[in-house]
């Protein structure tokens, strides 16, 4: 190529190039410089709350947060923080927006509590008060208290509290099962000491009133009677006998007349006060047979249901019990304790002496068992036609006596009871 043109294509070059120099100059003055706040990675929560306490405008920070975003999702802890330091509600509903997708989940529903099934409690004496962990559902009702709708929490069982005014109170662990009944055996709550006295003067109280009160007090002991006999001597042999009775408490009168009937020997014990006088067949003096039966006429004058009653209610004995009436299952137990010693008496099912045990003090004679039974009408009152007396000794010596019939007899006088 020629020295000259080559010079031309030189020239021509440089000329591009400074057009293109002054091109780009030209176009870099006319572009304005870029806002670094606008642009950039999403705001974490601490910038924001830094631009918050720079004091940077609201409208520049909406603008910011509209652009860049946010890289969380505001906590109600996160809103206090952000409205402490100056956050308009538009900037943080803009937030909330631009954070959606850090949300966390709601947390899954809570399971669905296991329901027990009907759970029936029973207390005795009725009614007493019943709570449930803690928590009182009222008073039995019928001494029964059925509680319902029982959460069945981690243990899988409750604890249930009985109380009840003048008894020491019991608690129990039931188990439960969902939707399956519970019936935990009964509970017995026992008396306070001062609950058992009263309970005690109730019981012995109603032994008064179901005997005829004072009227059949003084009638039961107004009879007379027959039967069957059963008389053990010391050793404990025994002889069988029928017999014929008759009583008058108004004189303290009793009499007793007993035979062996094939051998047709008789003897008679009649007793007024203190006092016995007896009779009969020659062969039976000074027998030991004998000597059995004037102790005894005296205890079957004195051990009669409603004598004893009348005597024992004189002591003002100090009485005690665990029921204040009779249990329909069974008989129920009184206790009476005084200077001449203890008394334990049962009650049946129809408030009627059962029988009697005493215990002496030192002195006060040989200790006795009296069971009762078979009770009929005697004017206002009831007298047992078994009379069972047994003295506690190591050969039980006593009498038995089983009337076939017990009569009222108001009229007896005197001469009814001479030997």
């Amino acid at each position: 190529m020629r020295p000259s043109r080559w010079r031309s294509y030189r020239r021509l070059a440089l000329c591009v190039a400074f057009a293109c120099a002054v091109t780009q100059a030209q176009t870099t003055r006319g572009r304005a410089p870029q806002d670094k706040f606008l642009t950039g990675p999403p705001f974490p929560l601490q910038e924001v709350l830094g631009a918050l306490n720079a004091h940077v405008p609201t409208r520049r920070i909406l603008s910011a947060v509209e652009s860049r975003g946010v890289t969380f999702y505001p906590s109600p802890a996160d809103v206090s923080q952000l409205q402490a330091a100056g956050a308009t509600g538009d900037l943080i509903q803009l937030i909330q927006t631009k954070g959606a997708k850090f949300k966390p989940a709601p947390p899954p529903p809570p399971p669905k509590p296991k329901i027990a099934g009907l759970v029936t409690l029973s207390c005795a004496p009725a009614e007493c008060n019943v709570a449930v962990d803690g928590k009182p559902q009222g008073p039995t009702q019928g001494g029964v208290k059925k509680v319902a709708g029982i959460v069945i929490g981690r243990q899988g069982s409750v604890v249930v509290d009985f109380s009840k005014d003048g008894y020491f109170g019991q608690q129990i662990v039931v188990a439960l099962q969902p939707d399956t009944p519970e019936t935990p055996k009964p509970v017995t709550l026992q008396p306070t000491e001062a609950m058992q006295e009263k309970l005690g003067s109730q019981l012995f109280a109603l032994l008064l009133a179901k005997i005829g009160g004072d009227a059949g007090i003084k009638d039961s002991q107004m009879l007379t009677g027959s039967g069957a006999a059963a008389l053990y001597e010391a050793g404990g042999q025994r002889t069988d006998w029928i017999f014929t009775a008759r009583l008058n408490g108004s004189t303290s009168s009793a009499y007793i007349e007993m035979e062996i009937k094939l051998a047709e020997l008789k003897w008679r014990d009649v007793i007024k006060g203190a006092v016995v006088r007896s009779g009969g067949a020659g062969k039976l003096k000074n027998t030991p047979v004998v000597r059995e039966m004037a102790q005894n006429i005296q205890q079957y004058r004195d051990y009669q249901p409603a004598a004893v009653l009348a005597a024992l209610h004189s002591q003002k004995l100090k009485w005690m019990s665990l029921l204040g009436a009779p249990s329909p299952s069974g008989a129920v137990t009184l206790k009476g304790t005084g200077s001449a010693g203890e008394y334990t008496l049962t009650v049946n099912s129809n408030g009627l002496l059962d029988g009697i045990v005493y215990q002496p003090a030192a002195g006060h004679g040989p200790g006795v068992t009296v069971q009762y039974g078979d009770y009929a009408p005697v004017g206002k009152g009831k007298a047992p036609k078994v009379f069972d007396l047994r003295y506690q000794e190591k050969s039980p010596r006593g009498l038995s006596l089983h009337f076939d019939s017990v009569q009222y007899a108001p009229t007896l006088t005197d001469k009814d009871f001479r030997t």
